[in-house]
């Protein structure tokens, strides 16, 4: 198996031969999991033997990937393949061949974005305020993600995310509150881009992305539900968040073939 962008092999463990998925894609499942250290880890895979198995993933990932870093990566952390870019960051001909600045940028808007553990208040029930860190959670992911766009000099508003099942959940956790949500958009354009994702139109999670982070931005938005599931919405929206960063690396990865094979030939 090779990870969704085409870099990365699996990985054998040499003491019992078992067969792994490759370090890029363990990272990525534990992360899908809300496993962000060792300890987290240990207590879910003695829960989960058979489920660790199937999805071939290691109970010591340290080890089987002779990675010591291994969990210190896991948590906030740069974008995945971000070390093979740096060793492009270099002149030919006397002209820089990546645009630094804004590469790098994007690098720690990333690592904000996933080293994001939500927001702490006083006063609020506890489905508000985590309502409240989901939609911070999609602005950073968003913001990461356009200078990702930038740096690669492709406009985000150029691109899309056609997702069909997270659009459907995305809308059924919204359920009745999209109605007060469109009445705090007052950009025509924009509403219509919302009007047209919540009657299914689009499936464009990439373009609802753009209108949370609007909302978010301009100080507009009030977490609620008039069906009364914040926690649903809240999913939803970290789902959508991890959907944007996954993006954003495959955009990297995408890149950094593109340019290694430039410089090959």
């Amino acid at each position: 198996m090779t990870d969704s962008i085409g870099v990365g092999q699996n990985v054998v463990f040499p003491s019992d031969s078992e067969v792994f998925i490759n370090e890029v894609e363990c990272k990525r499942t534990l992360r899908s999991l809300g496993i962000i250290n060792a300890d987290e880890w240990k207590r879910w895979c003695d829960d989960n033997v058979a489920r660790r198995s199937s999805l071939h993933l290691p109970s010591d990932p340290v080890k089987a990937y002779e990675n010591p870093k291994f969990w210190l990566e896991i948590d906030a952390r740069f974008p995945e393949n971000w070390s093979k870019y740096e060793h492009l960051r270099t002149v030919v001909d006397g002209k820089k061949i990546l645009a630094d600045f804004e590469f790098v940028r994007f690098a720690y808007r990333y690592k904000a974005a996933t080293g994001y553990r939500g927001t702490r208040f006083s006063g609020l029930e506890d489905e508000t305020a985590s309502s409240y860190s989901a939609w911070i959670g999609v602005f950073l992911a968003y913001s990461a993600l356009e200078s990702c766009c930038n740096a690669v000099i492709h406009p985000i508003s150029k691109r899309g995310i056609i997702d069909p099942i997270l659009a459907d959940q995305l809308r059924s956790a919204l359920g009745q509150s999209a109605d007060a949500i469109g009445n705090e958009i007052e950009n025509k354009r924009i509403l219509n881009q919302f009007d047209d994702f919540m009657s299914s139109e689009s499936n464009d999670v990439l373009r609802f992305a753009s209108l949370i982070t609007h909302l978010v931005a301009n100080g507009s938005f009030t977490p609620f539900s008039k069906d009364g599931d914040l926690l649903s919405v809240s999913k939803a929206f970290d789902k959508l968040a991890q959907e944007l960063l996954r993006y954003a690396d495959q955009m990297l990865a995408q890149y950094y073939l593109k340019i290694s094979s430039e410089m090959a030939h």
